[in-house]
């Protein structure tokens, strides 16, 4: 090879000058390079004089490249002595001091793929030869080095799962591999503990040389990752590779406490690499949690690990002694300790018992974990620690476990409280030192500042990861379960301000958490578990900290109104809106963060004394004073007054905003909202706005838990009889402030301002929903007297009608879900909530007109949108028509789904009042919708695609809850007009009607016998087909923002669920032993010939039926073939939801063995194979193996002599001879049960990758 073209090459890859074109040129000149043998030569040369001086850097990288490539894909093809040179240059550029450090992890990298092919039979020397490099001082690290890479490299071959079997090596060496892994690891760790021992007593002499780069602390460090990696079959114990737990864990913490004495005049660079080594040491102990080791032997772990745990405490002390002031977040002593305390709080202390000697010393280490928590004064300090107070609570709730086996035993339930009570001194301290924090007492000092925290929006994205990271320890094959939990709250969170349930303008307001709210959210979650185990303690201090935040706020809210006032007085508003708010920010703060607290606290509050007037909204302070139901009263009473109190300041602020505006002529609202969405979390405006609104959700909280439970109380008699008039005092307290916030927000007033309100307005409108449940619960079956005040009410009879009939007139008043769940709260009463009566008097007439004069508005809107839809041409008009529409439909489907499983009278009512007046209109606006003739330029009529979804909503849960109600001819009267509408207007542009047509057509024509509504199955039929070929189209990707490829998925789904439930009045008696056979070469003309044919003896509705089925199959072929040809790559979701209907109508039908299938058959099972062979659909590979095996049940001779073989000749054409007989062969001849099946089919897919690796890189090589 001539080196002057390499050096050439290389220049042009390296050289950032080179042009682009000529780059990838080189690249691939040196890729066809590298597999040849003049290459392999050549880098064998290169590699023997890495260590020289002056030695080319990227000539050198690209050698062992070419190394790397012929051990990996080329090792067993090698002659001897081609290995035995490989083998012997690698082990002098991997082990040999003085050359560039990435030369010797490639080259111990490939050493290590060599030995775990090798070793021992071909390659006996590797062993002993490390043995004796560990014993060499000058060459150790790279030793230890060599032997991590090792037992890395054997653990990841040694997987046996699907998911594991990659293709690196043939599926028949696994089990020799696993073999000589078990073997390795005894001694491994025997060899690694012995270097450590040796090591240990050199460490003093290391620090006091106090110079960077120190060897023996590398060394050191090197060799503790290696233990780590020898560790990392969690199956293995260290007693089964002969070594003591105790004994192990002793000795990784000789090496945490040598960080110790570098405070005495230790080096900056010395220090931080024996906080490196002190860090490994402790991943290693970590590590060591999640493995069980059984009674014994984890108590003689604890003995050593407890005093090592709290002499660790003290030298993280220190160690912060060292450090200053400063805060380092990548400390990795902090971290790593940190992450072992939760796993030994949460995994290692569950495995022995809570005896009275471990309690002691569990608690002299939460004493000294409490002391770190707040040594610092650092907020990032206390939420780095509350990872471990949240392991602690996890621990304790083991204990609820043992009081339910305790049973009646009473001295093994007083064990376990006593056992409990040790735990309460702590996590009570650690919760007074949150509380202080977020809402300090009076004028008692913060115990630390949170200003350092940023409040900028998405801030947080950052610490949240970090803090993930902090836990996991970088440990991939162990599940972060409490980052799952955040992550599926913080998804809950997000779902609850989609899009379609905000109001315009709403969604500027939203942001991602800052640094200050991840803080917030993680310090509550730790007290809202606090509180659900020691509520008697942490009650009270929570309630008199809403004491004074309530006050503070109130008195901030007026003075924030007063100060908008006099600032627009001043003609200040305009150049900062929001300034005058800014001051009141801390008490805007703690009241928000007392609020989430109340959302936790409903369930633990007594009901008991709800009737004692005399008692305040908290205990006094030191009082000892229990919480009673009558603190539980007032505090819902104080949040009513608070709501009145915020609401009459918004309005206020709003009122000297339009003042300001007509001032100047334009509307003063912009601003103000621009300030609230800019300040995200930390404005004060934002939080003021987000403060008031969660008095809404605390009010329906509470109502939900302690409301009900008082309520049910009474019931049962338990409760106090003089508590009735609380619970009725309450409901009305609600009730009105409910009412009068859901008013003011439609009302003039406060027009602009819908956006920064939308959350008061759902969370109002939701506690309604919590109110009326109660009330219709027939559990509790409150007084007669409750249930007709709450419908009789002025509040009900006027604010709330009025301001959901404005909702519907203007929707961008409410939020979809604030108008649902007003919607919702005022058809249950005016429906349910009536005097308690027998069944035989239940006066359907009385009801009934109360519903139909709630709804009317509803049914009014739909038919004044028809009309509209029909006279529009487009512009606003439609676009306000279409909102009308999605809106009503929207709520009208959700009156219509709460009904589901009601009696028969109320369903009738609700079917003849509000879904028959309705549906006609609804289909009228359907009809105009995109496509039709009354549609605008650029097929978007009056009504969009949301709005059609909603509409269909509404009639999927009519013909869902009313069915019966509506009468089955009404049922197929409506399907076939939905069915025809859709098919001639051409469907939804957007595909989102079309989608939920198809979940329509297949539910509707899946229910009740094959002659149930069989005029429709062809239309339905046709409508489906349509949506495929429309999503089909060359151009429908690029005209939509849909996933047309799920579109076509969807259709394809339908299409064979229907032929499932219809199969026999698609193929006539004959179930499909006629109608010809499907052919992926077969044009669509030729099979509408062929089906006709078939089908002329029974007439014309057989042959259509045949035909459907035909092209059916037919696209079930197209939709893989296309995947299995690499044309298209499909959603694993898409592949696994076609999958799931034709295994149903293979189950159903026998479609495989079907002669109408006899000629797809082997097309599919070629398909599917093909999209295994690609290794591109991981994610549905079991239901690709499911479907394979019943293709091949089918006909095991078809599979073994013609499928097998065809795919094996053309999707791996690239193979020899002999590897295509060895795949070939591990299938064997004879019939296959399942899990047969499943396994040859994933040694088959491991071994076709192996052989395309191998046989592609000695192609090049050739």
């Amino acid at each position: 090879m001539a080196s002057q073209e390499l050096a050439s090459l290389l220049a042009a890859v390296y050289s950032p000058s080179t042009p682009h074109e000529q780059k990838r040129a080189a690249e691939t000149a040196l890729q066809q390079l590298a597999a040849t043998r003049e290459a392999l030569e050549w880098a064998l040369g290169s590699l023997g004089i890495a260590a020289a001086p002056g030695a080319d850097l990227q000539a050198l990288f690209f050698a062992c490249s070419v190394a790397e490539e012929a051990v990996t894909f080329r090792w067993p093809r090698l002659e001897a002595g081609e290995q035995a040179a490989m083998r012997s240059a690698l082990w002098r550029a991997a082990t040999e001091p003085g050359g560039p450090h990435f030369v010797r992890q490639k080259a111990a990298a490939a050493l290590a793929h060599v030995a775990c092919l090798d070793w021992p039979e071909r390659f006996p020397s590797f062993w002993p030869d490390l043995q004796s490099c560990l014993g060499d001082p000058a060459r150790r690290s790279s030793g230890v080095d060599l032997l991590a890479a090792t037992l890395d490299h054997f653990h990841s071959l040694a997987q046996t799962t699907s998911a594991g079997l990659k293709g690196r090596v043939l599926s028949a060496a696994v089990p020799d591999i696993q073999r000589r892994y078990l073997e390795l690891q005894p001694v491994a760790l025997a060899t690694l503990c012995s270097l450590l021992q040796l090591l240990g007593p050199s460490l003093p002499a290391a620090v006091a040389a106090g110079s960077g780069n120190n060897g023996t602390l590398a060394l050191a460090a090197r060799t503790l990752r290696a233990l780590r990696a020898a560790l990392a079959d969690a199956n293995r114990l260290p007693e089964q590779q002969g070594i003591s737990s105790a004994a192990l864990v002793a000795l990784l913490f000789e090496f945490v406490g040598a960080a110790r004495p570098a405070s005495a005049g230790a080096g900056n660079e010395a220090s931080e690499q024996l906080a490196q080594v002190a860090a490994a040491a402790l991943d290693c102990a970590a590590d060591l949690q999640a493995k069980h080791f059984g009674a014994a032997a984890t108590q003689q772990m604890l003995e050593v690990l407890l005093p090592k745990l709290q002499e660790t405490c003290g030298l993280v002390q220190e160690h912060w002694a060292r450090q200053g002031a400063a805060l380092q977040l990548d400390d990795p002593l902090l971290t790593s300790f940190v992450r072992l305390l939760v796993q030994f709080f949460t995994m290692q202390l569950s495995n022995v018992d809570a005896t009275p000697q471990l309690g002691v010393a569990l608690n002299g280490l939460l004493a000294r974990l409490l002391a770190l928590t707040s040594a610092r004064r650092s907020p990032v300090d206390v939420l780095l620690f509350l990872e471990v107070w949240h392991a602690v609570l996890s621990y304790l709730d083991s204990f609820e476990d043992a009081l339910w086996e305790a049973g009646d035993d009473v001295a093994a339930r007083q064990r376990v409280k006593q056992a409990v009570a040790g735990y309460k001194e702590p996590i009570l301290a650690v919760s007074d030192l949150l509380l202080s924090a977020l809402s300090p007492a009076g004028t008692a000092a913060a115990p630390f500042s949170l200003d350092a925290l940023s409040c900028a929006p998405s801030s947080g994205a950052a610490m949240e990861d970090w803090l993930q990271s902090v836990v996991s320890g970088g440990d991939s094959g162990r599940v972060d379960e409490a980052a799952a939990e955040r992550q599926e709250a913080a998804d809950a969170e997000e779902d609850e301000y989609a899009e379609e349930l905000l109001v315009p303008g709403a969604a500027q307001g939203l942001h991602g958490d800052s640094e200050y709210d991840v803080w917030v959210r993680h310090a509550e979650g730790f007290l809202g578990r606090a509180i659900g185990s020691f509520s008697a303690d942490l009650l009270p201090a929570v309630l008199q900290r809403f004491q004074g935040a309530g006050t503070a706020f109130e008195q901030a809210c007026q003075a924030a109104a007063a100060g908008v006032a006099q600032a627009v007085a001043a003609g200040s508003f305009a150049a900062s809106p929001a300034a005058a708010l800014e001051a009141w920010l801390p008490a805007f703060r703690a009241t928000d963060i007392c609020l989430q607290l109340l959302t936790r606290c409903g369930p633990s509050f007594p009901t008991r004394g709800a009737a004692d007037g005399s008692a305040g909204l908290a205990p006094p302070a030191g009082s000892g004073e229990p919480v009673s139901g009558a603190h539980a009263a007032q505090c819902l009473r104080v949040t009513f007054q608070l709501a009145g109190g915020w609401l009459q300041a918004v309005q206020a602020i709003a009122g000297a905003s339009q003042q300001q505006g007509q001032q100047q002529g334009q509307p003063a609202t912009p601003s103000l909202a621009a300030a609230a969405a800019g300040g995200g979390g930390g404005g004060g405006l934002s939080t003021m706005l987000l403060a008031g609104s969660r008095l809404y959700k605390v009010a329906g909280s509470l109502t939900a838990t302690w409301l009900s439970q008082l309520l049910a109380g009474l019931v049962q008699g338990s409760a106090d009889p003089d508590a009735a008039a609380v619970a009725q005092q309450l409901v009305q307290g609600l009730l009105s402030t409910a009412a009068t916030l859901l008013q003011a927000v439609a009302s003039p007033q406060l027009a602009g301002w819908q956006p920064l309100l939308h959350r008061a307005a759902v969370w109002a409108a939701e506690s309604l929903v919590s109110l009326s449940s109660i009330a219709l619960s027939s559990a509790l079956k409150p007084p007669p007297q409750l249930l007709e005040g709450i419908w009789l009410s002025h509040e009900t009879q006027t604010q709330l009608l009025l301001a959901a009939r404005a909702s519907l007139e203007n929707p961008a008043l409410l939020p979809v879900r604030a108008s649902r769940a007003l919607w919702l709260s005022l058809s249950d009463l005016c429906l349910r909530s009536w005097p308690a009566q027998p069944a035989a008097q239940f006066d359907a007439a009385a009801r009934g007109a109360a519903f139909a004069d709630l709804t009317r508005p509803l049914v009014l809107t739909f038919q004044q949108a028809a009309a509209a839809g029909h006279a529009a041409n487009g512009g606003e008009a439609s676009l306000a028509v279409a909102a009308a529409a999605r809106h009503a439909g929207a709520v009208a489907a959700a009156i219509v789904q709460s009904y589901a499983g009601s009696p028969k009278a109320v369903r009738g009512i609700v079917s003849s009042t509000l879904v028959g007046p309705a549906l006609p209109s609804v289909l009228a606006i359907l009809h105009v919708g995109p496509g039709s003739s009354g549609s605008s330029a650029g097929g978007q009529g009056p009504l969009q695609g949301k709005a059609s979804a909603a509409l269909l909503r509404l009639v999927a849960a009519s013909l869902e809850v009313l069915a019966t109600e509506l009468g089955s001819e009404a049922v197929g009267q409506l399907l076939g007009a939905l069915v025809q509408i859709f098919g001639a207007a051409g469907g939804d542009p957007s595909f989102e009607s079309d989608l939920l047509m198809l979940q329509l057509v297949v539910s509707l024509l899946s229910q009740g016998g094959t002659h149930r509504h069989a005029q429709l199955l062809l239309p339905a039929l046709s409508y489906c087909l349509s949506v495929w070929e429309r999503a089909s189209a060359p151009h429908a990707a690029a005209a939509t923002d849909a996933d047309v490829q799920h579109v076509r998925a969807a259709a394809l789904a339908a299409l064979l669920s229907l032929l499932c439930f219809r199969w026999k009045a698609l193929m006539g008696g004959g179930g499909g032993g006629g109608g010809g056979s499907v052919s992926p070469a077969t044009s669509l003309a030729q099979q509408a010939a062929a089906a006709a044919a078939a089908g002329g003896q029974a007439g014309q509705p057989d042959s259509e039926g045949s035909f459907f089925v035909t092209r059916v199959l037919q696209l079930l072929l197209e939709f893989f073939g296309g995947a299995a040809s690499l044309a298209v790559v499909l959603p694993a979701a898409d592949v696994r939801l076609v999958l799931e209907e034709l295994f149903e109508l293979q189950v159903a039908k026998r479609l495989y063995s079907l002669p109408l299938f006899q000629a797809a058959r082997a097309h599919l099972a070629a398909c599917l194979l093909g999209m295994l062979l690609s290794r591109l659909y991981r994610g549905a590979q079991d239901e690709l193996g499911d479907t394979l095996f019943g293709l091949a049940a089918a006909n095991w001779s078809e599979w073994h002599l013609t499928i097998l073989p065809g795919v094996v000749d053309s999707r791996l054409g690239g193979v020899g001879p002999s590897e295509r007989a060895a795949l070939l062969a591990m299938w064997g001849g004879a019939d296959l049960d399942a899990h047969s099946f499943e396994r040859r089919l994933h040694t088959f897919l491991n071994d076709a990758a192996h052989y395309e690796r191998s046989c592609s890189g000695a192609g090049r090589a050739a």
